[in-house]
C-alpha cells in the first residue's frame, strides 16, 4: 500500500508540471495558434481550405413569405378598419454557388 505522503507528493508533482505547461501555454499560445490558422487559411490548390471556398458543403437556403391582401375592395371604399392579410408560402429556393474559372 502507499504511504498518504508518497501520493500527496506525486499529486503536487503532477500539479506543479500542470502549472508550469499552463504558464508556458499562456505564453506560446496565441502564436502557435495564429501561425496554424495562417498555413491553413492560404489558398493555394493544396490546402485545406480550397475545396471548401471552391464548394461550399454547407447548404443555403433563401426562405420567402409572401402576404395577399384579401380585402382590398373595402379598404379602398374605406369601410374596412383592418388589412386582412393571407400568408402566402414559405418559399424555400435552395442557393449552390461554384467557382468555376479559376486562374492558377
Amino acid at each position: 500500500m502507499v504511504s498518504s505522503g508518497k501520493k500527496s507528493g506525486c499529486l503536487m508533482g503532477c500539479g506543479s508540471v500542470m502549472v508550469v505547461v499552463g504558464a508556458v501555454m499562456v505564453i506560446f499560445w496565441p502564436t502557435l495558434f495564429f501561425n496554424q490558422l495562417k498555413s491553413m487559411m492560404i489558398l493555394s490548390e493544396e490546402s485545406t481550405s480550397f475545396s471548401i471556398w471552391r464548394e461550399v458543403p454547407i447548404p443555403m437556403y433563401l426562405e420567402c413569405y409572401m402576404f395577399n391582401i384579401t380585402n382590398v375592395d373595402e379598404i379602398i371604399a374605406r369601410t374596412a378598419k383592418t388589412v386582412q392579410v393571407e400568408q402566402l408560402g414559405p418559399y424555400v429556393f435552395r442557393e449552390s454557388h461554384t467557382k468555376v474559372r479559376i486562374r492558377s
